[in-house]
């Protein structure tokens, strides 16, 4: 599968819509919410965010790599990798490694030792890609809670 990963950038409203609409519905979190999540990209330091599209101009993935102030399992002012996803009839042809692997080289050029991320039930997609769990957590969205695992990749 042929795919692009481009960043996101200011002015781009389609595809920040796009991807508005995942974290609305896949995190389930408000308009509000989300917004203040896609708000800060027109910086130059983090969050930044990349989209994988096909030849056709068509999205079909998306990677977030944002700074917490306080994560998960009491990691703080680190680097998470957020919001991956890869459209369903897509997955298995290697779109989410590369989008995964673009956090991490962006994570590295940016100075950081790790990059931390939570999961509810993909544990074995990261730890092939050379992440070790670290703990668990309980993450809230609204009334919603899941239990995560916090994994984390070490860059240097």
């Amino acid at each position: 599968m042929r795919v692009t990963i481009e960043r996101i950038m200011p002015g781009q409203d389609e595809k920040i819509a796009l991807i508005r609409a995942y974290l609305v519905n896949h995190w389930c979190i408000s308009e509000e919410e989300a917004e203040r999540h896609l708000a800060p990209h027109n910086t130059l330091g983090l969050p930044q965010s990349w989209v994988a599209v096909l030849p056709t101009r068509v999205l079909v993935g998306h990677v977030m790599l944002a700074l917490e102030r306080n994560g998960l399992c009491g990691v703080k002012d680190q680097p998470w990798l957020q919001a991956l996803f890869v459209q369903e009839s897509l997955r298995m042809q290697g779109i989410g490694r590369i989008l995964v692997r673009v956090v991490e080289e962006t994570g590295r050029r940016y100075g950081y030792r790790f990059v931390y991320l939570d999961t509810i039930r993909e544990m074995h997609f990261y730890r092939n890609l050379g992440w070790e769990e670290i703990g668990t957590d309980v993450w809230a969205r609204g009334a919603e809670k899941d239990t995560v695992t916090v994994m984390r990749k070490r860059l240097d």
